[in-house]
């Protein structure tokens, strides 16, 4: 029971860091930059702000239906 509701408290946490990301993406203006991290690296690269908008969005509907499940 522990371990079950220690998953669904990190889920939770990344669904509400994916929201935030997703909101801030959406609220830039259309001349801002994005830049997204290389996995384990400090090393940023230019990214297309609508292509990281849906891949972030992507990312937060699986974490969901995790919740749901386990709810």
């Amino acid at each position: 029971l522990f371990f079950a509701v220690e998953i669904t408290h990190d889920a939770n946490f990344q669904i509400k860091e994916q929201k935030v990301v997703v909101d801030e993406l959406s609220n830039l203006k259309k001349n801002r930059k994005v830049y997204i991290q290389q996995r384990n690296s400090n090393i940023f690269f230019l990214a297309d702000r609508g292509q990281t908008l849906s891949s972030c969005k992507s990312k937060l509907t699986p974490l969901i239906a995790k919740v749901k499940l386990k709810m």
